[in-house]
């Protein structure tokens, strides 16, 4: 009875040992396929996305704010201190 409560103990042992190196050899498997699956296609591919949308859409973005609300703060500054000077 107690070779076979040993005998348990060592198979359960021996499986918790299997298990958890199956696990630690299927997490670094998919560790490192999931890194160089990243390297080769998510790293280019965010790369030549911010290359071709992001930049050119904050260019735009910062080329509105200098067309359309730099001259409109400046003409409404400007009438401001010019109705300020009248009411003065």
């Amino acid at each position: 009875r107690g070779s076979h409560k040993f005998h348990h103990f060592v198979c359960s042992y021996m499986r918790a040992c299997v298990r958890a190196c199956v696990g630690a050899c299927v997490r670094a498997c998919v560790r490192a396929y999931v890194r160089t699956f990243v390297h080769s296609f998510v790293h280019p591919f965010v790369r030549s996305f911010t290359r071709s949308y992001v930049r050119p859409f904050i260019r735009s973005l910062v080329l509105s704010f200098f067309l359309f609300f730099v001259p409109s703060f400046v003409r409404s500054s400007v009438i401001y201190s010019f109705v300020h000077s009248l009411s003065r």
